[in-house]
């Protein structure tokens, strides 16, 4: 019965706002101890190398570390727009939990990544919830599987490789008149 309250109420939220939920999610193992993989897929700074849509990630001045923790990111669309988004820790368990939210943005996006030890390393899981207009699961769901699986596969590939973030700037030093880095924000080295 609780599954059919689940379905009307996910029904009844569908009529209100004209959108549905949907929910992906991947899983790789990694060969590596889930501390280097916590250690990568928590830096900002991954997300360039994960998305080549991506630009830019930097930590919101003035919020906490942890759960409550804001990252401002700016990213390219495909009709080449530039869109800021602004996403907030709402989960946060080192080195094995992180769940964040967005707070702008055309939907509502919940992000879950799971870092487990195994005797072999660790596995890593992505799962990502949102809200897209009613009626478009269909294709939606087939695109944003095949790409939360080949995130997860870079996210293999990237820390078993031994690349790392040597440093990491926490702040962004731009150039007023241009708005462009003046700052070398991160060094990325290939370790033995």
């Amino acid at each position: 019965m609780d599954r059919l309250g689940q379905s009307w109420d996910r029904r009844q939220d569908t009529y209100r706002d004209g959108k549905e939920p949907i929910t992906v999610q991947a899983t790789v193992e990694i060969s590596k101890p889930a501390q280097e993989v916590w250690d990568f897929v928590t830096s900002p700074q991954s997300s360039v190398l994960l998305d080549h849509h991506h630009i830019l990630s930097i930590p919101v001045p003035g919020t906490p570390e942890g759960v409550g923790k804001q990252y401002c990111s700016l990213s390219r669309q495909l009709n080449g727009r530039m869109t800021a988004t602004v996403t907030e820790v709402i989960e946060f368990e080192p080195p094995h939990r992180l769940g964040a939210k967005t707070l702008t943005g055309s939907s509502e996006t919940l992000e879950l990544m799971v870092v487990n030890p195994t005797t072999a390393g660790c596995t890593y899981s992505v799962s990502v919830e949102m809200r897209i207009s009613y009626g478009t699961t269909r294709k939606v769901a087939p695109v944003a599987q095949k790409a939360l699986d080949e995130i997860a596969a870079k996210v293999r590939s990237i820390v078993e490789s031994g690349v790392r973030f040597e440093t990491v700037n926490e702040t962004l030093d731009l150039d007023a008149d241009t708005g462009d880095s003046k700052a070398d924000s991160i060094t990325v080295e290939n370790s033995p």
